[in-house]
């Protein structure tokens, strides 16, 4: 790898295209075409995706030609990490799409090559049918490498689950009937419910969110990076630093921010709705014939599972770190984790299908009810939150699923500085959870950027308690009209149409 120079440099190996045949001579080397490369990954994408933006002077769609069979190597690397796609230690990618043809000027096409990793197209092409159990992260590893199916050769990095069960697959795709098992799978150690399979420039992973957040449900997993919005060093660069300060230097850089913004802090109508905070559950089972119903409460179940900020700096556990507060939201005096008919479900279940005594999960039924619950109010939490977007120099080690240290400063900064105190956001600074990354590679500048979408679950500091009641007790007083401040008033528009009725006839002559 050559040396890196500054926070957004890397070292690229060739470009090229693989064509059809085995015959090398008849691959193309596009490294001086290419303007910008990007990668794509998330943690609700069961396969990478990318794209080439491609400026060509050559004629290269009718030299090859590019028909969609072809395949595309690369290999990136930065101080830390490397994104292998190279064809003698990687996996090549898999152009699947051409689009955005354009002609720039005389003799220059500008357009974009699509690609995806392999295992998306096999998906495509193959299904599995057939029946399987045991553990569901043996069954999943079954299915990722099984040459009938997925038949992946990559690494799969997966949490051991700790229920099992007896499935059918009827004619899915693999990654349909993978995502399916993730819908059931309860991790070894946690507490919660579901699990997330997707892949990364580093691998696939089949992992729960207790997983992604901390170790074993018990300490905060380490951040992949800490971050600061913060002016880049103006010694990078410079020849006359000694190699060691210019390193760091160099670091320093790395955990900079471009630039961020909060795409969303919260939305309680989509939460109360979805049933983040409060559910009713409604099991059916068909071989009983009976129902089981189950209320969820939001915040009596949160300290019961792992978020970004359950641990302080310190890795010590912090309770109650809800999003939102535990105080009343309308007269009846509850908070919004106190109406659990703001989301009704019926599940069917089967118990005795494969003669066992067990329910949707695996497990006894009479859990599998607060267990579908969790798994909804943990999902729509994830995708309805405090979601944080970032750009930041490029380093190829991040990945979908990683935890990051983000200090955001408050707007009471130069306050607080000059009195000595803490200059963080109190609520949404701390651990984010990235879920959508971006490798950003602009050839043109020799430039490495990666955009982050990031979520929070809990808050970095503990709101404080609020015991008023809704709305706050105000004396008993009737406005002029007569009517209570703590009742509705009904009027009946007949009866005033009456009277206007009469007032008109009154003024006739």
């Amino acid at each position: 790898m050559s040396e890196i120079r500054y926070a957004g440099d890397y070292s690229a190996e060739e470009i090229i295209i693989l064509g059809n045949s085995t015959d090398k001579s008849r691959n193309l080397n596009i490294t001086d075409l290419v303007i910008e490369l990007n990668v794509y990954e998330s943690i609700y994408k069961h396969s990478l995706t990318g794209s080439v933006v491609v400026l060509d002077a050559t004629g290269l769609i009718q030299r090859i030609p590019l028909t969609g069979n072809e395949r595309i190597s690369f290999k990136m690397s930065t101080l830390k990490g490397e994104i292998d796609a190279s064809s003698d230690t990687g996996h090549p990618m898999h152009i699947y799409k051409l689009t955005d043809r354009q002609k720039v000027k005389e003799g220059i096409e500008r357009y974009v090559l699509h690609f995806c990793s392999r295992e998306m197209l096999r998906s495509i092409r193959t299904r599995v049918s057939h029946a399987d159990q045991g553990p569901i992260d043996e069954i999943v590893t079954r299915l990722f490498t099984d040459r009938q199916g997925l038949d992946s050769r990559k690494k799969l990095h997966f949490e051991p689950t700790r229920n099992a069960d007896k499935y059918t697959f009827p004619n899915l795709r693999p990654l349909d009937a993978i995502s399916m098992l993730s819908t059931k799978a309860l991790g070894e150690k946690g507490k919660s419910a579901g699990y997330y399979f997707y892949e990364t420039t580093q691998g696939y992973y089949f992992r729960s969110y207790d997983n992604m957040v901390a170790v074993h449900s018990r300490m905060a997993r380490q951040p992949a990076e800490k971050y600061d919005h913060k002016v880049s060093n103006s010694n990078v660069g410079n020849v006359l630093i000694p190699p060691e300060e210019a390193k760091k230097s160099i670091g320093d850089d790395l955990r900079s921010v471009y630039e961020y913004g909060h795409i969303k802090n919260y939305d309680t109508a989509a939460q109360q709705a979805t049933g983040t905070y409060a559910s009713h559950i409604i099991m059916h089972d068909f071989y009983t014939k009976a129902y089981q119903e189950v209320n969820f409460d939001y915040h009596s179940n949160f300290d019961n599972e792992s978020h970004t900020d359950s641990f302080d700096r310190n890795n010590q556990y912090t309770p109650a770190r809800y999003p939102i507060s535990t105080a009343p939201v309308d007269y009846d005096q509850n908070s919004v984790s106190d109406y659990p008919k703001s989301r009704i479900s019926l599940i069917p279940s089967s118990r005795f299908i494969h003669g066992e005594d067990s329910g949707i999960f695996g497990v006894q039924a009479d859990s599998e009810a607060l267990l579908e619950a969790k798994r909804v109010s943990q999902q729509n939490s994830i995708a309805n939150g405090a979601t944080l977007e970032m750009v930041v120099p490029g380093q190829c080690q991040l990945v979908a699923g990683d935890v990051i240290d983000f200090d955001l400063r408050s707007l009471r900064k130069q306050r607080e500085v000059k009195t000595g105190g803490d200059t963080r956001d109190p609520y949404y600074a701390g651990r984010y959870l990235i879920t959508k990354l971006r490798h950003k590679f602009n050839t043109s500048v020799h430039a490495y950027e990666c955009h982050i979408e990031c979520i929070k679950d809990s808050l970095y500091e503990t709101l404080p308690t609020d015991t008023d009641t809704f709305p706050p007790e105000k004396s008993f007083h009737r406005s002029s009209s007569g009517s209570s401040n703590t009742q509705a008033e009904l009027i009946d528009l007949s009866y005033e149409d009456a009277a206007t009725n009469q007032d008109s006839y009154r003024g006739r002559s």
